[in-house]
């Protein structure tokens, strides 16, 4: 989630909605890229679980963005939510990614 100071620029209208939209698309996707970054450290330092468990968040918050890019936006994601929205709209319906995304997904949840 951003923090509430850039929230806040959202809403006092400082910025445009759809600038301060952008914004936190790409902080999100940074977490992710951190995420992804700290998954592959724990896989070289031999901490499997960790690595596991880092990577999953990786694709959790990418999916999340590409979500919320696409129009389906909450104010929070469940990981139930983002397995449910994710195959159905952006994968079998809009055909946005291949299918074997949505295996990744489903295999990353259940190792982590």
């Amino acid at each position: 989630m951003p923090s509430p100071a850039l929230a806040g620029l959202c809403w006092s209208r400082l910025v445009p909605f759809h600038a301060c939209q952008y914004t936190i698309d790409a902080m999100e996707l940074a977490r992710a890229v951190e995420s992804l970054q700290a998954a592959e450290l724990c896989l070289r330092e031999g901490l499997v679980n960790s690595a596991a468990s880092r990577a999953y968040y990786a694709m959790f918050q990418a999916v999340q963005v590409a979500l919320e890019v696409g129009g389906l936006v909450r104010s929070e994601w469940s990981h139930r939510g983002v397995q449910a929205s994710f195959n159905p709209e952006l994968i079998q319906r809009r055909k946005l990614y291949p299918r074997a995304f949505r295996d990744y997904l489903i295999a990353a949840l259940t190792v982590r």
